[in-house]
């Protein structure tokens, strides 16, 4: 996907499910920080997703989209103008 332009939710939801990654790196089902990942999907997909995550964007905590069914995650990586996004599968 090009850098820099506006994503409509549309897009964004045809992604899959909103979490989160905090800082402290927890992952998080939905979109605040009620319900864990793994505590959501099991210890096997939170583990996969974190993987992907790290193998991707490092460290970097924010919004990131799964999709079971397809096994993918998108992520959001650079910085936040850019509006760069990377599928990974998990």
């Amino acid at each position: 996907m090009a850098t820099g332009v506006f994503i409509s939710r549309q897009v964004k939801a045809s992604w899959g499910l909103p979490c989160n990654q905090s800082a402290d790196g927890s992952l998080w089902a939905g979109k605040g920080y009620e319900k864990g990942l793994e505590g959501q999907f099991g210890h096997s997909v939170a583990q996969a997703v974190r993987q992907a995550l790290a193998r991707v964007r490092g460290d970097r905590c924010g919004r990131f989209w799964i999709d079971l069914e397809e096994r993918t995650v998108t992520m959001m990586v650079g910085d936040s103008v850019d509006n760069e996004v990377v599928t990974e599968p998990f």
